[in-house]
């Protein structure tokens, strides 16, 4: 097996795909390739990943994440004009960025994600969940890689697998569908109180990253 990729949703990990396979479009979600497989629920194969760590512990894994309420922002952008998207809401889906960051489906979601959990169902994640998660990340050969420093990871990736990308790798991480903010004091607010959990994960893999590019 080649190189494993962990595509985090809304994190630009499109723009690397597509890149690394020579692709027009991402691939089928496999073990190489961890990315939702239910899109009627938003779950991942992303937990077999972490369930069977010594499968992978030799293998680069290249995982691109993106802070959290920026990606949150990205998310609600993107699935507000999908209407299977807005279905797992009962038709429900809420009418701004503040009511969607409020709903408790969306509380943690980058761990969801990675513990292969639905991510637009309700599941809290516990302190637990989130050791577990960080003592098998502490296992495997993982490449920490961030969105807001897209070019560093870039260069990081290709430090850490001795190959070249292409230079004129187009970046998606822009949406075009984003909404002017409003009360985003509440929205920051609200989100750190629910969302502790993706924060320190995302503090963690940004240690991480720091200390791989020295």
């Amino acid at each position: 097996m080649n190189n494993i990729i962990i595509h985090i949703p809304k994190t630009g990990g499109t723009t690397l795909v597509m890149n690394i396979f020579n692709s027009e479009r991402p691939p089928i979600p496999s073990k190489q390739y961890r990315h939702i497989t239910d899109m009627k629920t938003g779950e991942s194969n992303c937990g077999e990943l972490f369930e069977n760590y010594n499968d992978y512990n030799k293998i680069n894994i290249i995982m691109f994440i993106r802070n959290p309420i920026a990606r949150m922002e990205s998310e609600y952008s993107f699935l507000r004009n999908r209407d299977e998207f807005r279905k797992l809401w009962n038709n429900k889906f809420p009418d701004n960025l503040f009511e969607y960051i409020k709903d408790n489906k969306t509380y943690n979601s980058i761990c969801k994600f990675l513990l292969g959990k639905s991510l637009y169902e309700y599941y809290k994640v516990t302190e637990d969940d989130y050791d577990y998660l960080i003592s098998r990340m502490e296992m495997l050969n993982i490449i920490y890689c961030i969105t807001e420093k897209y070019n560093q990871s870039l260069l990081l990736i290709e430090n850490k697998l001795k190959t070249n990308l292409d230079r004129e790798i187009i970046n998606y991480i822009e949406n075009l569908n984003k909404l002017e903010r409003i009360n985003w004091t509440d929205c920051l607010n609200t989100f750190n109180e629910n969302n502790i959990f993706d924060i320190k994960l995302y503090n963690y893999c940004l240690n991480k990253f720091e200390t791989q590019i020295e």
